[in-house]
C-alpha cells in the first residue's frame, strides 16, 4: 500500500509500506520488505501519513509517546522545536503548511552549530600547539641534560645521540641511523658501545667527532 510519509530531511514522499501492527489505536508500518527489528517503523499519525517512529522493535514504545492524540502530540513537538537549539522535521513543517520557518529555523541552528564547530576546531588547535610547545620544552631541557653527559663523557643512550644529532644539525644517513637503531647501545664523546651480537661501524665515531664538534 501507499502511504505519504513526512522525511525529517527530504520532506514529503510517498512510498510503498507495509502493516506491522498496531497500539493504542495507533497503525505503524514499515517500508515494503524491511522489516527486521531494526529497519525503521513508521506512525500514522492521520490518514495515510506517516512519521518515522524509531526501531521497529521499538514501536510500541514510540506510540506511548503519540496517545492520545498522534498528530496533536507531533504538532506540540514541531511547535517546542522552533524555540529550542534542535532542528525541525521538514517533512512535519510542509504538511502543516508551516515550511519557510521551519527553514529559517533551521538554517539559524545550522549556523549555530558551524560556528560552535569551527570555535571547537580552533580551541582543540590551540590545545595540540600548547602541548607541542609544552613537549617541546621538556624535551629539550631532557637533551641539554644529555647534552651536559656526553660533553662531560659519560655515556648516552643511543636514541638520545641521534637526538642530539638532530638538534645540532649532524646529518645521519639512513644507512648508518638504520644500524644505530639496530645495532647501537649506548655513546659517549670517545667511545661507542653495541649491542651484544652487532657489527661493529666503519663510520659512527665519525659522527661522534662531529657531534662533539657542532656542540662547541
Amino acid at each position: 500500500m501507499l502511504k505519504l510519509i513526512l522525511w525529517p530531511l527530504t520532506g514529503i514522499k510517498n512510498q510503498r509500506v507495509e502493516l506491522i501492527g498496531a497500539y493504542h489505536n495507533i497503525c505503524f508500518y514499515a517500508l515494503r520488505g524491511k522489516v527486521d527489528q531494526y529497519d525503521l517503523a513508521f506512525a500514522e499519525i492521520a490518514d495515510g501519513v506517516l512519521i518515522p517512529a524509531g526501531w521497529i522493535s521499538r514501536w510500541r514504545h514510540a506510540a506511548e509517546q503519540l496517545v492520545p492524540n498522534p498528530l496533536q502530540a507531533v504538532i506540540t513537538l514541531f511547535n517546542d522545536s522552533l524555540v529550542s537549539n534542535d532542528t525541525v522535521s521538514i517533512g512535519i513543517a510542509e504538511y502543516l503548511n508551516r515550511l519557510p520557518e521551519a527553514m529559517e529555523h533551521n538554517r539559524t541552528i545550522d549556523g549555530i552549530k558551524e560556528q560552535q564547530e569551527r570555535d571547537n576546531a580552533v580551541a582543540e588547535q590551540q590545545l595540540r600547539e600548547a602541548t607541542e610547545r609544552t613537549l617541546r620544552a621538556n624535551r629539550e631541557k631532557e637533551l641539554m641534560k644529555v647534552k651536559h653527559e656526553f660533553v662531560n663523557g659519560e655515556f648516552i643512550r643511543a636514541n638520545d645521540f641521534i637526538a642530539l644529532c638532530c638538534y645540532y644539525g649532524v646529518v645521519i644517513p639512513p644507512r648508518t641511523l638504520g644500524w644505530c637503531y639496530k645495532a647501537l647501545h649506548l655513546v659517549s664523546r670517545s667511545n661507542y658501545v653495541r649491542k651484544n651480537g652487532s657489527n661493529r661501524s666503519t663510520s659512527i665515531m665519525g659522527y661522534i667527532g662531529m657531534l662533539r664538534a657542532a656542540i662547541r
